[in-house]
């Protein structure tokens, strides 16, 4: 267990709610095994750079206390201490979906909420749900299509389950929409080659394509767009003599700088769904990015964003007059705070109802798209 005081130092309010949530703690479990491990130091940055525990000090008063759970089921010890003996007002995390179920059935008892830093949509229990889903950005990609008046679409998507998952919900929401999908292609999740798919994407006339899979596919699948003609283009420019423009849409799951470096010339103009993208031009995000920079020498990634807007919420929550830990629950689902990720909202359900933000690429940078 660690436990991290505001860099200030200064003194914590004792007050406690009945049911035993202290207003100045906010818990957070770290998952040691396997991937999420790094993941989890990540949320845990973005916990203690928004708590004011490191930089810079801050006139926050919360202090952040972890608990670690080395497999999904120890994730119940961990949370029934933090909400327990720690009298957390809130867990942050954990990201492991089945994880998250226990670390709920943990909580269920105090009325603690569990802010999941879960990225699948199909969390079960009542968390609250950071990060907005996959299937919710291909949906909002598909209302982007609508609203800048895509004519055809064409679909490029893995046969995985995310691939599936992402593209059906392009697909559902862009013909309610009244987009019109041209063509919709799938490929092994293994494919490295895609000539043959963007000649099929051609001959169909499209003016947008939507890739549903990684930043590092979609660094494969441009230059081959680009080979057959069809360059990914700002809306409104000419892609030049004999290129077709495209506007190319992607969820880019796992979006990096290395898009840019290797792939840059072949996605100008791209919308992507990204799960968070760190830009310090956006006014919503700023004091993140450089906060995050000063402490760390880096850009925050999702997870540091989304566990920045948690630690955030909760504070606004009780400055409003959220006294209990039940309390803080109805105030987040409630929503309203302008985070990193977005305005946060949740259905009682614990999904986030709220707009997912969009990026476009300009130039050498990638930078927020304006809310609609």
């Amino acid at each position: 267990a660690r436990r991290y005081q505001p860099a200030d130092d200064a003194p914590t309010a004792p007050d406690a709610s009945d049911h035993g949530g202290r207003p100045d703690i906010v818990g957070v479990v770290l998952e040691q095994a396997g991937a999420v491990k790094a993941l989890g130091e990540q949320a845990l940055r973005g916990a203690l750079v928004a708590a004011g525990a490191v930089g810079e000090p801050q006139r926050a008063r919360t202090q952040v206390v972890t608990r670690a759970a080395t497999a999904a089921v120890d994730v119940t010890a961990a949370v029934g201490e933090l909400v327990g003996s720690e009298r957390a007002i809130a867990i942050v995390g954990p990201i492991d979906r089945r994880a998250v179920t226990h670390a709920v059935q943990a909580a269920e008892a105090s009325g603690t909420a569990v802010l999941s830093l879960a990225i699948t949509e199909d969390v079960t229990g009542h968390a609250l749900r950071l990060l907005h889903g996959p299937a919710s950005r291909a949906r909002a990609l598909a209302g982007h299509a609508r609203r800048v008046r895509v004519a055809q679409v064409g679909i490029l998507a893995s046969t995985g389950a995310y691939g599936k998952r992402v593209a059906d919900a392009f697909v559902d929401a862009a013909r309610s929409e009244g987009v019109t999908i041209a063509v919709d292609l799938r490929y092994d999740a293994k494919e490295t080659s895609f000539t043959k798919q963007a000649r099929i994407l051609k001959s169909r006339g499209v003016d947008a394509v939507f890739v549903g899979d990684t930043s590092s596919k979609l660094e494969l699948i441009a230059p081959a767009l680009a080979a057959a003609d069809l360059w990914s283009t700002p809306r409104g420019d000419s892609a030049g003599q004999k290129r077709r423009a495209i506007l190319l849409l992607s969820t880019a799951e796992g979006l990096s700088p290395r898009l840019l470096q290797t792939a840059g010339r072949y996605v100008q103009g791209a919308v992507l769904g990204a799960s968070y993208w760190a830009d310090d031009a956006d006014e919503r995000q700023a004091e993140l990015v450089g906060r995050y920079r000063q402490a760390y020498g880096e850009d925050p990634g999702p997870f540091a964003a989304a566990a920045w807007d948690a630690v955030r919420a909760v504070r606004g929550a009780i400055e409003r007059g959220a006294k209990t830990a039940a309390d803080v629950r109805k105030a987040l689902v409630a929503g309203g705070h302008q985070g990193a990720l977005g305005l946060m909202r949740f259905s009682e359900a614990g999904e986030r109802v709220d707009a997912p933000r969009l990026y476009v690429v300009e130039g050498e940078r990638i930078r927020t798209i304006a809310s609609p």
